[in-house]
């Protein structure tokens, strides 16, 4: 009897017609503290109009835990960036929304775990993930904080906490929405 309310307490909630039957089935206790998320479906979990470009940008090179690193050819020492980062972990969530690809899944939530784990407070109440790769093009030296790249990874994070059913993903995109109430030129 124990074991019919477990697997009843995991099974989907989505009915079979749901277009995303991959989508929010995982109940809330994976984790103890894990409270449910806010995030609603109100947004397209797909992300058509930037899938072509983000194939083309993908990165090439992994560390052993498989994030996304740039290896210096001088000095043969790895970089993280947060820009190639994120556009991998949306592109395995794209892929897990799409095909059901478990890995991906999985992927996608290591990346999101990642980035949670790698933010920083930038500046006061203002928390980010600085590059330390500067843009002459632009004029802007390291460390500098890009939109597109937290524009990104809030694209993930709230994908990735509707999919998990986890708020936790929620405080870190509370977090660095605020930067986008900053002036450009700060």
């Amino acid at each position: 009897m124990k074991k019919d309310q477990d697997s009843a307490k995991t099974s989907s909630i989505f009915p079979a017609t749901d277009p995303h039957p991959f989508v929010n089935n995982w109940g809330p206790e994976t984790r103890h503290d894990k409270q449910p998320s806010t995030a609603r479906n109100a947004f397209s979990l797909e992300y058509p109009l930037y899938r072509q470009q983000l194939i083309g940008q993908l990165p090439k090179q992994f560390d052993q835990s498989q994030i996304p690193v740039e290896i210096d050819a001088e000095t043969g020492t790895a970089s993280y960036h947060a820009d190639d980062i994120v556009k991998y972990g949306l592109h395995q969530i794209i892929c897990f929304i799409e095909n059901g690809d478990i890995p991906a899944r999985y992927q996608a939530l290591h990346i999101a775990e990642w980035l949670i784990n790698h933010l920083s407070e930038w500046r006061k109440h203002i928390f980010a993930w600085p590059s330390e790769k500067p843009q002459p093009f632009y004029k802007l030296s390291a460390p500098r904080v890009s939109a597109k790249t937290h524009g990104l990874a809030l694209s993930l994070l709230l994908r990735v906490a509707y999919i998990e059913n986890d708020a936790w993903y929620e405080e870190t995109i509370k977090k660095i929405v605020r930067l986008f109430f900053l002036p450009v030129e700060e």
